[in-house]
């Protein structure tokens, strides 16, 4: 959506509405009752992994090692925020900009300095 607006309406869904039902453009009425979702231009958002010696072990329920599902989980995590999706009720394949900042921890790797400053 290119746009330098403040503020967009992309969409109007009515009470009730089903993603398989087509939107018809019509008047709406905007009641105190009104529910509006904002979507935003960029999104930010941090993610923090636990990379302790712990999950070094194996699960038992999967048989897999607790480190590698870890960056499993982050893999289907970015992909899911970098996908594009169709905005409700519209033919808008909507794409904000993503920022992403990943943080690892681990108990076993001390650092002597600040890394940030």
């Amino acid at each position: 959506v290119k746009s330098e607006n403040e503020l967009d309406v992309l969409s109007i869904l009515p009470n009730g509405w089903q993603p398989d039902e087509p939107v018809q453009p019509r008047p709406y009425l905007l009641v105190p009752s009104t529910r509006v979702t904002f979507l935003a231009r960029q999104y930010r958002f941090v993610i923090e992994l636990d990379l302790s010696p712990s999950t070094g072990i194996v699960d038992d329920s999967t048989g897999e090692i607790i480190f590698d599902e870890v960056f499993h989980a982050l893999s289907r995590c970015l992909v899911g925020l970098l996908r594009p999706f169709r905005i409700p009720g519209s033919d808008i394949i909507y794409q904000p900009e993503i920022f992403v900042t990943i943080q690892a921890y681990s108990s076993i790797i001390g650092l002597q300095s600040h890394q940030v400053k």
